[in-house]
Order: structure tokens, then C-alpha cells, then sequence
């Protein structure tokens, strides 16, 4: 996004709501996103209404996040990764919480927990739970 914030800002900021038409392809391309994470964890389809939801706020939650290190550039960008991860596996486990059957098997949440919790930072929960570093 750093080569091009002016384009992603202008598209988050400026055109998301003017022209019905920019804000369409807009959301689709970001649901486009959506799905090809769903689908590189293994989410079952269709997906289900809770999943969708969820992952369309997890969305809102990155577009943010860009938006603020576009502004900022004073977070690192292994804290940002983790930031974005830590905020899936967050969003995936409260979804598999509100409904088992969403679609997400726990063995790929966890293993997103673990690669979340491979980034420097502090510990996860699962990390204190378990005595892991």
C-alpha cells in the first residue's frame, strides 16, 4: 500500500461513498480479498452469514490499520502484520464461538494463533497457557 497510498486513500477516503458505482467494486474487491484468505485457511462454502459478517469487520479493522501506517509510518511492519493476524484469529475464534458450524476447523485457527504468535511481540494467551515462548 506504501506505493500506492494515495490511490488506497483516495479509494478508502474519498470515492467509498460518492459514486454507487466505485463504492460496488470497491466492496467486491474487498470481499474478493475476504475469500481468498477464507479460502487459503479452508472455509467451507457457502460461507456462513457469520463468517461473511465477520470477516467484513475484520476488513474494516485492516483498512484502518493501512490507513493509519499510511498516515503515520511510526508502527513496524512486523507489528502491523501481527496486529492484522492476531485481529483474524480473534475474529475467526469469536465466530466459531457464536457458531461451531461457521465453516473454520479450530486446528487452522490455532495454527494462525501460532504463526501470529511467531512475530515478535508478547506472548499470546495460547503462548502463557501452553509455557511457550
Amino acid at each position: 500500500m506504501d506505493r500506492h497510498a494515495a490511490g488506497f486513500l483516495t479509494l478508502i477516503r474519498g470515492g467509498n461513498g460518492s459514486d454507487p458505482e466505485v463504492r460496488a467494486i470497491i466492496e467486491d474487491l474487498r470481499w474478493q480479498g475476504a475469500l481468498r484468505i477464507l479460502d487459503a485457511l479452508g472455509a467451507e462454502h457457502p460461507i456462513h452469514p457469520v463468517l461473511r459478517a465477520s470477516m467484513r469487520g475484520w476488513v474494516g479493522y485492516l483498512d484502518e490499520l493501512i490507513v493509519d501506517h499510511i498516515q503515520h509510518h511510526d508502527v513496524p511492519q512486523e507489528h502491523l502484520v501481527r496486529l492484522a493476524t492476531s485481529a483474524l484469529t480473534a475474529t475467526l475464534r469469536t465466530a466459531r464461538a457464536i457458531n461451531p458450524d461457521v465453516g473454520i476447523a479450530p486446528a487452522t485457527v490455532d495454527r494462525l494463533e501460532d504463526t501470529s504468535a511467531s512475530t515478535p511481540g508478547p506472548k499470546t494467551k495460547r503462548q502463557a497457557r501452553e509455557g511457550t515462548p
